[in-house]
């Protein structure tokens, strides 16, 4: 799906129509269906990691649609035996073939959105569909270039903040470290699922603090930070740089507060901090 600015209605099409013919002239590339493939089994072995944690009203659930529905249950360790083996024994062929099914003469389907005072602005149904089925690019359509970035974000800091004093929080169990930079972090093991680690941080302030006519791009800027890249990378290069990571981040300008929020599993953990570091330094 795309989204238009205003007035690039028909060059956006074009665009979509170049790209699609692309991938049926060329093909998947190795290294993105590489990459694919290692994400989807990086999301399934994350859940098999935490399947310990599952509750077991959701098993229940589960458990009900078996006897309700006849669904199928199986157990975690069938599950990701299955999962892996189905996603492992994916072809490049098979995908690349299964894409010619589909965009078969560009699709079958297509569906437009517009606001009511846009819709004099497009064109008639009849010269779409002529559009979408005649149209040819012209300029030569190579072949897909993968610029993935493999590698740290960064290097590791030569010099530590020390720890200038140790508080433990027993109605919380944790572990509070203060460091000569004036950051606290608290720590606090989670015995439930030990196959993830989460992170949260914040500072007061907030969007509050800005004049009014400052306030949407306040709010805006961290979501202008990520589409900007990070790193020396671009937005696209970022996304595939962390789709085969078992983590997750988000950072936000709120009313009251600036924070952080990130998830990993533990291999991933210096993933997840390396980012944030230069979401916060860059």
């Amino acid at each position: 799906y795309f989204v238009p600015r205003e007035g690039y209605c028909a060059q956006a099409c074009q665009t979509m129509l170049d790209e699609t013919d692309r991938l049926l002239l060329h093909g998947i590339t190795e290294s993105e269906f590489s990459r694919a493939k290692e994400s989807l089994l990086t999301t399934e072995n994350q859940w098999y990691e935490q399947s310990p944690a599952i509750t077991s009203a959701e098993r229940l659930d589960n458990l009900c649609h078996y006897f309700l529905n006849g669904d199928i249950v199986l157990s975690d360790d069938d599950y990701i035996e299955i999962a892996r083996s189905i996603i492992n024994s994916i072809t490049l062929d098979e995908v690349n073939a299964r894409a010619s099914d589909l965009f078969e003469g560009r699709g079958t389907l297509c569906m437009i959105y517009t606001p009511e005072s846009s819709a004099d602005q497009l064109p008639s149904k009849d010269d779409f569909i002529s559009f979408w089925e005649n149209y040819k690019s012209e300029a030569e359509l190579n072949a897909y270039q993968d610029n993935a970035v493999e590698g740290d974000l960064m290097a590791r800091p030569a010099k530590k903040a020390a720890v200038v004093s140790t508080n433990k929080i027993e109605a919380l169990k944790a572990t509070e470290y203060e460091l000569e930079n004036g950051a606290r972090i608290i720590i606090r093991k989670n015995e439930l699922d030990k196959g993830r680690i989460v992170i949260s941080g914040l500072s007061n302030g907030g969007a509050s603090l800005v004049e009014d006519s400052e306030y949407p791009s306040c709010i805006i800027s961290p979501l202008y930070a990520f589409y900007s890249g990070i790193a020396g990378m671009d937005v696209s290069q970022f996304q595939k740089y962390t789709s085969t990571k078992a983590l997750g981040f988000d950072i936000a300008i709120n009313d009251t507060d600036e924070r952080i929020d990130g998830n990993s599993t533990p291999d991933n953990f210096e993933d997840l901090l390396q980012i944030l570091n230069k979401f916060m330094t860059e």
